[in-house]
């Protein structure tokens, strides 16, 4: 893994040298601060890998803390993610019939095992898996949930931009292998979602149907708020494509 350099440009910074109040509340792994992601941020806090509603009630509290003015508020969260390790309150959620003997939990050694196939499971198997990265899934959506009514209860919720995004998705059995990333390019690992709820609900409903990349969400959010995008800035505001003034050959690589 390579840091990034001092002299990088980050979306933090920039925010920051515009008055913003920047904090971000990550889960240490590929987010440590040790490979330079802190830069731009007045907090950059590691709570570890847990429930993302523990994430978003740090992240509310430092907003209880700082003086009333524009902020940047970055949540970060390996919860989808191997190994999977739901509540049982979630996974209950989800599941409710299987009769096997995998655990509640499963445990990235195991899928090592599986994928080896060193060890084998069945259709049910199978399905209990998805059921704990589903109920994963579920967790998450409180932890959003909260953040969404913490932000009406502060009177934030309608001119607070939003954007909703991950990395990557998980094979499960699609292409061979199970509860696994980062080996091959297929749509089950790059079809992930970007929401982007922009203030005061403009644009609501809008659905982006070509390929948009992690590089574009920088420069969306400092259109949204107003400031000018850096030439060394390589993707494009998504909003454009909401109306249309961008063609489909704006998606090659």
């Amino acid at each position: 893994k390579t840091r990034l350099p001092d002299e990088a440009l980050t979306l933090a910074e920039i925010l920051q040298s515009a008055g913003y109040a920047t904090a971000a509340f990550a889960g240490g792994g590929q987010m440590d601060r040790i490979f330079g992601l802190d830069q731009g941020f007045d907090i950059y806090d590691q709570p570890g890998q847990e429930h993302f509603l523990g994430t978003v009630r740090r992240g509310v509290e430092w907003l209880d803390q700082t003086p009333q003015r524009p902020f940047f508020l970055f949540l970060h969260s390996y919860e989808v993610h191997h190994p999977y390790t739901p509540t049982s309150e979630h996974l209950a959620r989800v599941e409710s019939d299987y009769q096997g003997d995998l655990p509640g939990e499963i445990s990235i050694d195991f899928l090592r095992q599986v994928n080896r196939k060193e060890v084998e499971i069945d259709e049910a198997d199978l399905a209990h898996i998805i059921s704990t990265y589903d109920a994963e899934i579920r967790s998450m959506d409180d932890g959003f949930s909260f953040l969404v009514a913490a932000l009406q209860e502060r009177g934030l919720y309608d001119e607070t931009l939003r954007v909703f995004n991950t990395d990557h998705g998980e094979e499960f059995g699609e292409h061979g292998v199970v509860g696994w990333h980062s080996h091959t390019l297929f749509d089950e690992l790059l079809s992930v979602p970007l929401i982007v709820r922009f203030p005061n609900a403009a644009r609501a409903g809008a659905v982006v149907e070509q390929q948009t990349r992690g590089i574009d969400i920088a420069p969306t959010v400092l259109t949204a708020v107003g400031l000018p995008v850096p030439e060394v800035f390589e993707g494009i505001d998504l909003s454009q494509l909401t109306n249309g003034s961008i063609g489909e050959e704006r998606i090659a690589i």
